[in-house]
């Protein structure tokens, strides 16, 4: 059975990827590490590579999208393919790391975090927020159940990333870049940025939709996903 690996963004867990994974589990094994106690990007990866073995596919948001470029760079040959949802292969601007260093300086109880979770991050995620409370919801119970010292090891490893700009043209496995058409985060036009990049990508938005597209239009979202990884089923059958 062929591996796929999910990895869930900034404060999130495998309920992120929960419609999905219901639809992957009978025709993969599935995989959704939690980068709790590393504090880079790098070393995520190394976590990543070092606990599954053989090949995998690979399905990343956000930070879970950084840390899979950052996988397909170090060891293209583990990877047969990749999605990549609502990310940037850039490094935080100045200013990114401002904000960043002040919320790890002040998230010192479980309070400061449901507050910087409540006031910086969550207006970030959907585009129609009236009819996505339940993702809102979601999203504070996992950052909640994760904790701040989670929330500083990942801030801290955002933080100090690298650019992978100039690498991304070394990934040659099939690439399906997935956004939201209103990403307030990672906007279209990075991930037109990437896909010019990358040899073999091909790039799908999803309307209407936000940072979280898995979450916000599930079904749309996981219908593009189950797609394009069987595709390279039916592939390598050939």
């Amino acid at each position: 059975m062929e591996q796929v690996v999910l990895l869930p963004g900034l404060m999130c867990d495998e309920r992120l990827f929960e419609p999905l994974i219901k639809l992957l589990k009978p025709k993969y094994h599935v995989h959704v590490p939690i980068m709790d106690t590393q504090k880079s990007i790098d070393g995520m990866a190394k976590y990543l590579l070092n606990i599954i073995s053989g090949p995998f596919h690979l399905v990343g948001l956000s930070m879970g999208g950084i840390i899979a470029m950052t996988v397909a760079i170090k060891d293209p040959g583990r990877v047969k393919s990749m999605v990549l949802m609502d990310t940037s292969p850039h490094s935080d601007s100045v200013r990114k790391q401002a904000v960043r260093d002040k919320q790890i300086e002040t998230v010192n109880q479980p309070s400061d975090l449901a507050k910087i979770v409540a006031q910086e991050l969550k207006p970030n995620y959907v585009h129609d927020r009236s009819s996505n409370e339940h993702v809102l919801k979601l999203c504070m119970k996992m950052a909640m159940d994760l904790g701040s010292d989670v929330f500083i090891n990942q801030c801290s490893a955002l933080r100090n990333r690298k650019s992978l700009m100039d690498s991304l043209s070394f990934i040659d496995c099939r690439t399906l870049v997935l956004c939201g058409e209103h990403d307030k985060l990672c906007p279209v036009t990075v991930h037109e940025e990437i896909e010019a990049k990358i040899s073999n990508a091909e790039l799908s938005i999803i309307p209407n939709c936000g940072h979280l597209p898995i979450l916000e239009k599930p079904k749309l979202s996981t219908e593009k996903i189950l797609a394009f990884l069987g595709e390279g089923r039916n592939e390598c059958r050939v």
